[in-house]
C-alpha cells in the first residue's frame, strides 16, 4: 500500500477491503438499510430537493431527530455525518490540542495535522480477552497538552468493542483540566448493548444514523449537548446540511 505524502499513514479506501481482510473503515448494521429507503431516495428526486439551496432552519428535521433520539431540539446540531464534527468541534472551540483514546478513527491524525494542532494519544489497556481505559493516562496527556483542548473517546470503541461504563465517563469528565471539552463518539451505540449517554453540560455526544441504518453513503449525523453555549458555537460554525440528507433525516 502506498503512503500518504508526509502523513505517515497507510492509505485507506472506505467501503472495501482486499480479499481475506475485514474492513473496519465502514462498519454498519448487518441487518441492512430500512426497507423503505429506496422510496425515500426516489421521493427526494421527485420533490426536487437538489434544485435549491438548503435552509439552515430544518424545523421538520429537528423535530424528527428529537423524536428519534429522545433529546430536546435545542440540544442538537445536525451534521453531514458524525465525522463532520471531527473538524467542526476543534475549530469552533479554538482547540490547540487533541487527546484521542486509541485505537480510534485514523482521520483524527489527519485532521490534527491539517489544523496544525497538537495530537496526543492515550491507549486502551489489554485486559485478558477485553480492554479497559486507564483514566489516569488520559488525564496525564490532557494535563500536559496546550489549552484549550478536546478529548475524544469512542463509545463503543472500534475495533476493540470496548464500551466505557458511564461511571468511567463521569470520572474522566470530572478530572479534566479547565479549558477542556470531552467529546464522546457514540457512532456505534445503536449496535451495542448500551446504554447511550444523555446530553450533558460537561460533554458533547456524536451520533451516527448511517451506522444504525446501514447507509454509510448517506452522511447523516448529529451532535448533542446540554452545553448550549458550545451548541451555539458549533451550530454557527457549521456549514449547511445537504438538502438530500436533511430530507431523508426528517423522513426517517
Amino acid at each position: 500500500m502506498r503512503r500518504l505524502p508526509g502523513a505517515g499513514l497507510l492509505s485507506r479506501t472506505h467501503g472495501g477491503a482486499p480479499p481475506g481482510l475485514l474492513d473496519f473503515s465502514s462498519p454498519s448494521n448487518p441487518l441492512g438499510p430500512p426497507a423503505d429507503l429506496i422510496s425515500y431516495v426516489l421521493g427526494c428526486a421527485a420533490e426536487g430537493v437538489y434544485s435549491s439551496y438548503p435552509t439552515w432552519l430544518y424545523r421538520d428535521l429537528y423535530e424528527s431527530l428529537s423524536s428519534f433520539l429522545g433529546f430536546d431540539q435545542e440540544q442538537l446540531v445536525p451534521l453531514n455525518g458524525a465525522a463532520e464534527a471531527l473538524s467542526l468541534a476543534p475549530l469552533a472551540l479554538h482547540a490547540r490540542s487533541l487527546v484521542v483514546v486509541e485505537p480510534n478513527f485514523g482521520d483524527h491524525e489527519v485532521m490534527a495535522r491539517a489544523l496544525g494542532i497538537d495530537l496526543r494519544r492515550a491507549l486502551l489497556t489489554r485486559e485478558g480477552s477485553s480492554f479497559t481505559l486507564d483514566v489516569d493516562d488520559v488525564i496525564k496527556e490532557a494535563s500536559q497538552a496546550p489549552k484549550p483542548l478536546v478529548v475524544i473517546i469512542s463509545r463503543p470503541n472500534n475495533p476493540t468493542g470496548y464500551l466505557a461504563p458511564i461511571s468511567v465517563i463521569d470520572d474522566l469528565s470530572s478530572r479534566l483540566p479547565r479549558d477542556s471539552m470531552l467529546i464522546v463518539d457514540e457512532a456505534f451505540i445503536d449496535l451495542s448493548p448500551g446504554p447511550a449517554l444523555r446530553p450533558r453540560e460537561d460533554l458533547v455526544i456524536l451520533r451516527s444514523l448511517t451506522k444504525a441504518f446501514s447507509t454509510p453513503g448517506l452522511r447523516l449525523g448529529v451532535l448533542a449537548t446540554a452545553n448550549l453555549s458550545c451548541n451555539r458555537c458549533t451550530s454557527y460554525s457549521n456549514g449547511q446540511m445537504h438538502s438530500f440528507n436533511a430530507f431523508l433525516q426528517q423522513k426517517w
